[in-house]
């Protein structure tokens, strides 16, 4: 697709940025939501998996699977810039978004539970109030016919 390496070097300088912009992500996400030792294993995991996704991807639709030193230059100094210059910004809006998407959650949450809590109270009250048959035991069917 595209021949020229100065080009390809600034595509993935651009994928450094966003695997910047996708780290920055998790970060706000980790100041937002305290989450256990296990949880942020599976975060990272995530990332990870996310992160090489996109640069395989890449790789193959834009360089034909070929590595060349240029690709991880370019990937890291996008990567780098990005850390130094918008990161902190970043992370600083994104977890206000977070915050204030977590208290909209919690909101509706709490409404939820005043709209449906007692309906759903009665209900099941009213279900365990429900005389259920028992089924007699086959055995004393099996005797009851022999004797």
């Amino acid at each position: 697709m595209i021949t020229n390496q100065g080009t390809l070097f600034l595509i993935y300088v651009i994928v450094g940025l966003f695997i910047g912009f996708i780290f920055d992500l998790f970060r706000a996400l980790r100041k937002s939501i305290k989450t256990s030792n296990i949880a942020t294993y599976i975060e990272d995991i995530i990332f990870w998996m996310i992160v090489s996704f996109i640069v395989i991807t890449t790789i193959l639709k834009f360089n034909y699977g070929e590595l060349r030193l240029y690709i991880f230059i370019g990937m890291i100094l996008g990567g780098t810039t990005y850390i130094l210059t918008i990161s902190k910004k970043i992370v600083k809006l994104s977890t206000i978004i977070i915050e204030f998407i977590i208290k909209i959650i919690f909101k509706i949450k709490k409404i939820l539970q005043k709209l449906l809590g007692k309906p759903i109270k009665l209900i099941i009250i009213n279900f365990r109030k429900l005389p259920i048959k028992k089924k007699k035991k086959e055995k004393n069917k099996n005797l009851s016919k022999i004797v």
